[in-house]
């Protein structure tokens, strides 16, 4: 049975056509200079550069399906949202909400860092079709991503990626965050601390409108896109819920993941901007009324481009929610991003 219900499709380009290539790192993503004790590892300045050079990269190996390239530039959560784009591209899905434009504007949050690792985040204005090679209306997103550079042998990634809503959805962020007043460009240190455990927070809220149909009391969390709209569509999502006319039956389970890293930095009037993984479970398993099975084509096309064809008595689809929130003096939170991806898919053999 198909999850999303389609047809059976004709076999798309496999994973062959996937691209492993090396590439040779620019020399400012690799460079160290004669370091003076205690001066910085990263100025704006440079940070703009990367950032720049990064961005660019990432579209030519999203656009050339190069996984190898991918390897070079990316890491933690950012290597699995590219990775998912380009497997998903060569399967032949139609990808939407994928910010793959030009950098429009852009803008680097730089803390002062005598030592590695060391990171900085940089917003970016850009905009997509509705999918790779379609026509139609630009979409305006806002992109945000972080740079990290773990030693002087290593070289700059891009360590997070995130998405502000669309331009034109119901409280969304149409501009980038103001540049707080710093030193000398720098990012200042946020003007108080954030919650301690705020992607644990943002777990249980989304937990609890799958376990309770409602947001849970007195929730830091303002509404917006991520917090109340999104909610309201987990509510329909309860626990054991069938969906494909009644082929399986549906579980989430959303937790946050420190292994992926956690950011903050200082935008929004000296407000705290923290960046980190929540992730999520979705298991389906098989309704024996409908026959106990379930059907993973040989185009990948019922169960996404991580599993493998077969037949299954149940599947996990592990994802990850790339999530930014900013933090208010009063300890309200808006959360600006939190799009998902498939991290891997695994499935039972009958």
């Amino acid at each position: 049975m198909n999850k999303d219900g389609g047809s059976l499709l004709p076999v798309p380009p496999p994973e062959h056509s996937i691209n492993m290539a090396k590439v040779k790192l620019p020399t400012v993503l690799t460079s160290t200079s004669i370091m003076v004790p205690g001066s910085p590892v990263i100025t704006p300045p440079k940070a703009n550069v990367i950032a720049r050079t990064l961005w660019t990269m990432r579209q030519h190996a999203r656009a050339s399906l190069d996984l190898g390239e991918i390897d070079q530039i990316d890491s933690g959560i950012a290597k699995a949202y590219d990775t998912d784009i380009v497997r998903a591209e060569a399967y032949g899905f139609s990808i939407q909400g994928i910010p793959t434009g030009s950098a429009n504007a852009l803008r680097v949050y730089v803390p002062r860092q005598s030592d590695y690792p060391a990171s900085f985040l940089f917003e970016v204005a850009t905009a997509s079709s509705s999918g790779p090679g379609q026509a139609g209306p630009l979409t305006q997103y806002i992109s945000v991503d972080i740079a990290e550079r773990k030693g002087p042998s290593t070289p700059w990634q891009v360590a997070f990626v995130g998405t502000f809503v669309p331009v034109g959805t119901t409280t969304t962020v149409q501009t980038l965050s103001p540049l707080p007043v710093g030193d000398n460009g720098f990012d200042p240190p946020p003007a108080y601390p954030p919650p301690s455990h705020p992607m644990t927070a943002i777990a249980a809220y989304w937990q609890h409108w799958v376990d309770h149909g409602t947001a849970p009391r007195n929730s830091p969390f303002m509404p917006s896109y991520w917090t109340t709209q999104f909610g309201a569509a987990l509510a329909s999502q309860h626990e054991g819920v069938l969906i494909d006319s009644g082929a399986a039956r549906q579980y989430l389970h959303y937790s946050a993941n420190p292994a992926y890293g956690k950011w903050v930095f200082s935008t929004w009037g000296g407000a705290p901007m923290v960046c980190g993984v929540v992730t999520l479970d979705q298991k389906f398993i098989a309704h024996p009324r409908q026959g106990g099975l379930l059907y993973q084509n040989s185009s990948r096309h019922n169960w996404g481009s991580f599993l493998r064809p077969g037949m299954y008595t149940s599947i996990t689809d592990n994802r990850a929610h790339a999530v930014c929130m900013v933090v208010d003096p009063a300890g309200k939170i808006a959360v600006m991003a939190g799009h998902d991806f498939s991290v891997s898919m695994t499935g039972t053999a009958p």
